[in-house]
């Protein structure tokens, strides 16, 4: 099987091209972290162990005083606690993300 050898053609456009691409997967990187060190500054934590019949619906419902919808914000709750799926089990202590 023979490999083809690929040549820069127009080297400007190629570069020019790398660059955009760099500073714009730079420009989102940086982004992220701005949005993730605010959210983490709006918020403080509530500690809930978990009952038996909770469920993170029923549970959000409860503790939700964010302006999130109630699904966005049991995203965050599985993301924080490091849910698997979104399963708890009594007893366990999950923490929810409140308003300060």
């Amino acid at each position: 099987m023979k490999l083809h050898s690929y040549r820069v053609v127009n080297r400007k456009r190629f570069l020019i091209s790398s660059f955009l691409i760099l500073l714009i997967t730079l420009t989102i990187m940086i982004s992220g972290l701005c949005v993730n060190a605010n959210s983490k500054e709006q918020y403080n934590f509530a500690n809930v162990y978990v009952q038996n019949g909770d469920s993170l619906w029923s549970l959000s419902k409860k503790v939700n005083n964010t302006d999130l919808e109630i699904r966005d914000y049991i995203d965050n709750v599985i993301s924080i606690n490091n849910l698997k799926g979104g399963f708890i089990t009594p007893g366990q202590l999950l923490h929810f993300p409140i308003s300060k």
